[in-house]
């Protein structure tokens, strides 16, 4: 086996690297608690890394506590645990949830209040019983939309994306203390995207079950990516679908079809996406298509029992619970749409950068900026320390315009082309439509735009402060800077 210290180096920088691309706020913690049974109500316990939150002595009795457990049912209560199928199946496992529990109601007692704990299952090694803890900032995954069932016969809900993610990167690691160092290299190895994808996967295909209670016979992320691949008679998709129960009591039937049409014949599926309007959907219960519908009435939202699939363009399409995005899917690839940024973040990420700009330019700056989140197709704003330099030497691949003051007025006009806006701290423009060079950096990501992967690659190459402001689609802002 190996040394538990070492694997959770290698947990950690996984982690990192994984719910970055979530959410650079999110700052997860991997923690490793090793425990060894000394006597019946004794244990020798480690902890890697060494913890000031979470001191050994209160994981010492975790068996005698165990022992005192007299009642044990299947469900934890802890929505944050995860129950992989071998619970049901394998004694030994099933053996060890108590001790889990009791560990679980340890850490939830002591934790600090700006954390949210996720708990592995217990692996078993010899004498030795092993527990990953995967913990976020609060504040950075409560900015997110979630559902907030917790109640599951087998197991627990998972409500987002990021607590599917977690669920596959723990279910991933706890496997690693039973394994040599060349098999956990191809854990180590596994591609952070495709993580993510799976994570996507048991998060929207567990839903028919906890929100309708179906088994699905088929893959629901897959059809609902394959359909928002498919164009009708050259148009992109812009349809929507309803996914609940039949004779909802928030549904309003207004066409239904003789014959039903599974979500798995895509094409007929696109086609009637065609119909669909700003209040019109079709209807599906998960399985297939069976009229076409509006929302009606005061739907109670604790129900979670109502989703909307809305495909937005070419490849990309949104899972929604009353009109709050649960997660977006570019060419396959799930993320979270990011909180529109608040003017403080702004402002604090710029100081760091030009430690001497006024709070006068700052404001500027913002209004700038929010001004250009406007912009339906996206843009690029550039804030480079010495800005008329770095126009001249990328006067090849942009159009220099004289020295002037942007206002908030001139915005949208000069946003309307491609390319970015380049402007120094006193928010004078000196070149529109910039092409950013840059060199090749493993800080891109196949998930995100050209845009984006754009201007990391530019702020990886430049040598004076920048802050690089990226503005998508969808209004979400990022933030890239040197």
């Amino acid at each position: 086996m190996v040394n538990p210290a070492i694997l959770q180096k290698y947990a950690q920088k996984s982690a990192e690297n994984i719910f970055t691309k979530l959410d650079t706020s999110l700052l997860p913690e991997v923690i490793v608690i090793c425990i060894r049974k000394f006597s019946s109500d004794y244990s020798i316990v480690n902890m890697f890394p060494e913890n000031e939150v979470y001191d050994p002595s209160l994981f010492k009795n975790v068996y005698k506590k165990t022992n005192s457990l007299r009642e044990f049912e299947g469900n934890t209560g802890c929505k944050y645990c995860f129950l992989s199928q071998n619970d049901q199946i394998d004694g030994c496992v099933l053996q060890s949830r108590p001790i889990r529990m009791v560990i679980q109601q340890i850490v939830m007692q002591n934790q600090n209040d700006d954390i949210i704990p996720f708990f592995s299952d217990i692996s078993m090694v010899d004498d030795d019983i092993f527990l990953v803890i995967l913990q976020f900032n609060k504040d950075a995954y409560q900015k997110h939309y979630s559902l907030s069932k917790s109640e599951k016969s087998q197991g627990c809900v998972i409500n987002s994306l990021i607590h599917a993610t977690a669920f596959e990167f723990l279910n991933e690691w706890k496997k690693t203390f039973h394994l040599n160092l060349n098999d956990i290299k191809n854990i180590i190895n596994r591609d952070y995207d495709e993580i993510i994808r799976s994570a996507g996967k048991i998060f929207v295909n567990q839903l028919a079950w906890t929100c309708w209670k179906k088994n699905l016979s088929f893959d629901l992320f897959n059809a609902v990516t394959t359909i928002s691949s498919l164009k009708y008679e050259g148009s992109e998709n812009g349809g929507k679908i309803i996914l609940s129960k039949k004779e909802h009591i928030n549904i309003t039937e207004t066409v239904k079809f003789s014959y039903t049409i599974k979500l798995t014949e895509y094409r007929g599926v696109r086609k009637l996406l065609e119909m669909t309007r700003e209040t019109s959907y079709l209807l599906c219960d998960a399985n297939e298509i069976y009229g076409m519908g509006i929302i009606s009435g005061s739907y109670d939202q604790r129900n979670e029992d109502l989703l909307t699939i809305k495909f937005i363009t070419h490849h990309d399409w949104e899972l929604l619970h009353a009109e709050n995005v649960l997660m977006r899917v570019t060419y396959g690839e799930p993320k979270l749409l990011k909180p529109i940024i608040a003017k403080s973040d702004f402002f604090s990420a710029t100081q760091d950068i030009f430690n001497n700009i006024s709070n006068k330019k700052l404001e500027i700056l913002w209004t700038i900026i929010d001004e250009a989140s406007k912009q339906r197709h996206g843009t690029t704003i550039v804030v480079y320390e010495d800005a008329q330099l770095e126009a001249e030497r990328l006067q090849y691949q942009s159009t220099l315009i004289d020295p002037i003051p942007l206002t908030v007025d001139m915005v949208t006009s000069i946003t309307s082309i491609d390319g970015a806006v380049l402007l120094d701290i006193d928010s004078i423009c000196y070149a529109i439509g910039v092409i950013l060079d840059g060199i090749a950096t493993n800080k891109g990501t196949s998930s995100r735009g050209a845009r984006y992967n754009s201007a990391v690659r530019y702020v990886e190459m430049v040598e004076k402060p920048c802050l690089v402001t990226v503005i998508s689609e969808d209004g979400s802002i990022d933030l890239i800077h040197k």
